[in-house]
This record gives structure tokens, sequence and C-alpha cells, in this order.
């Protein structure tokens, strides 16, 4: 008897040692799930462009965490490059879906499936513009940018993404997106600085040349615009000009459908009010007078929808077009 309880006695002290470490571990994990969960999905979800795909990744990666049983050394890092594999295996696996985020990454976006509030369907296209300049990155640079962004640090990201430490500040610089953002009123740029101190914005005369080089950008943003230029084609013309062979045009302008003159027509006082010579919208478009202008200007695949509103009333006309190649 005496034999039997000093086999087992050893075997006590490592089987409470072994239940205490599971229970600090699983308190470790919840705390880093609570902490990271959110962030990686936001990470992958704009990486990937496919929010069930990043919320598969990121659940996947959580259960590879727990059960591995132990915290890694460096734990951000070692998340990020799990969930990176799991989406990068999913996305080999399937033509089917890398077609898919291919479309949301240009087209998709632009999708009008439930009427939004105006402010929303301009927020849907900026985002379009920000996801088709990530697109033309390379993963790894995507990458980079969109990790530097959450606050990774160049160690973190090293060894997320197998680079070497040193590496990363100039990799970092090869791949940052530049933004210039330009304004005829001083107004405006004053408040945007307020809102965003980081962004290069610049003050330019209504009319003749920006001071901005020739083929200069890959895309330009030009959200409700074009409707208060006088000279339109000289805006036009300049608009071409600093964009590079096959640089993307986005812009935004109210629609004048038929069934929205309609409307005014029916209603005097608010069709005197939209068109009162006072206000600052000069030029009213279609989509067949939008189209035909951007066609008329050299752009080709030009697509202009209409978004905002019920259907058959919609208040924007949303535009995506390509600068044709020199």
């Amino acid at each position: 008897m005496g034999n039997s309880i000093a086999r087992l006695a050893p075997a006590l002290p490592t089987l409470v040692l072994e239940r205490v470490s599971a229970r600090q571990f699983d308190a470790e994990f919840r705390a880093v799930f609570d902490a990271r969960f959110a962030e990686l999905f936001r990470w992958l979800d704009r990486y990937s462009g496919d929010a069930s795909l990043a919320a598969d990744a990121a659940q996947e990666t959580f259960v590879r965490l727990y059960q591995r049983g132990e915290m890694p050394t460096d734990l951000r890092a070692w998340l990020v490059s799990v969930a990176l594999n799991l989406v990068r295996d999913e996305q080999r696996r399937g033509a089917r879906r890398r077609r898919l985020l291919q479309r949301r990454a240009v087209a998709d976006t632009m999708a009008d499936a439930a009427p939004s509030p105006e402010d929303d369907v301009l927020a849907v296209e900026r985002r379009a513009l920000v996801r088709r300049a990530l697109y033309t990155l390379s993963e790894r640079d995507r990458a980079l940018l969109l990790l530097r962004e959450e606050g990774y640090s160049y160690r973190e990201l090293a060894s997320a993404l197998s680079l070497v430490e040193a590496s990363v500040g100039t990799l970092l610089a090869r791949a940052k997106v530049e933004v210039v953002g330009i304004d005829v009123a001083a107004e405006p740029l004053r408040r945007a600085r307020l809102r965003h101190p980081e962004l290069d914005l610049r003050q330019v005369q209504g009319e003749g040349a920006w001071p901005l080089q020739d083929a200069s950008f890959d895309a330009v943003w030009a959200g409700e615009v074009i409707e208060h230029v006088a000279d339109t084609a000289g805006w036009l013309s300049e608009l071409r000009r600093v964009l590079r062979s096959g640089g993307e045009l986005l812009l935004s302008t109210p629609d004048h459908g038929r069934l929205q003159m309609l409307r005014w027509a029916l209603a005097p006082r608010a069709f005197d009010a939209h068109f009162d010579p006072r206000v600052d919208h000069l030029r009213f478009y279609t989509r067949r007078t939008l189209t035909e202008l951007l066609e008329g200007f050299g752009f080709h695949d030009v697509d202009v929808r209409s978004a905002g509103g019920p259907p058959g009333a919609r208040r924007r006309l949303l535009a995506s077009a390509r600068r044709s190649r020199f």
C-alpha cells in the first residue's frame, strides 16, 4: 500500500500545475480575444475585400491559437502570419472567390441594392477609390500599409510578413500612397486640414492650369465638384492632364433624370429653388449627358450609375472612367 502511495504522490503536483496552467491560458486567451479579434478582422477585411472570408480567417486563427495551448512570443505578428496564410490558401483554392474579390474592388462598391442616404453613397464611393488604389499594390505592400496603419511596429511587420526588419522602412516608403487635395476656396481646405493634418492640401485658381505635374496621379476623386465648374472643358482638360495613362476618374454629381425633373416641374417652388440663378450649381447632368461628356474628352470604360433615393428618383450620379492610354 505504501509503495502504491509513493508512486502516485509525485503525479499530484504535476496534475495540479497543469490545471492551474490551463486556467491561466484560458484567461489569457479570453483577454487576447477581446483585445485583438476586432483588430485582426478589420485588417483582414480591408486586405481581402471580403468580410465573410475575413471573419472565417480571424475565427480560425484564434481556434489555432487555442489549440496551440500557449501564447507565442510575438503575439500580434503570429496572429497576422497565421491569418494571412489562411486567406492566401483560401484565395488560391477558389478562382471564383478571386473573381469576386476583384469585382468588389472595382464595381461592386458602386452597386445600389438598397437606398442609402446621400452621405453614405459618397462614403461608399470614396472607399471604392481607396480599395482600387490598394488593389494596384502587391499583396506584400498592401499588407504592409494596412498593418502599419493599425499601429504595428517595424519589428512586428518584419516578423508577420517574413521580412528583414531593416528593410521595412524602405518598403513602406516605396508602397506609400500619396494623396493631394485641391480646392479653389480657402475655407474647405482649412476645415480639411483640421481633420486631416497629414494630407497635402493646396488651393488652386478657379481658371487656368493646376500646379501639378503631367501624368502624376493614378486616380482622381471629384465628389460633387463638376456641377460647380463654369469652364467644364478647361476643368476636364486639366483633370485628364494630371492623370497617368490608364488612370482612373471617379466623380459624383446630382442626378437630373426625367422623373426627377418631372417632380420638380410639378412643384414650382421646388423647381425655382433648385434652379435659382444665385445658387452655386452651374451645370446639370443626366446619365446620358455625363457619359457623352466624359467619352468626348478621351475617357473610356465610362460607367455612370444612379444612386441614393428610391428607384426612378435617384439623387446622385456616380461615374467611373479611365483615361485613354498614351
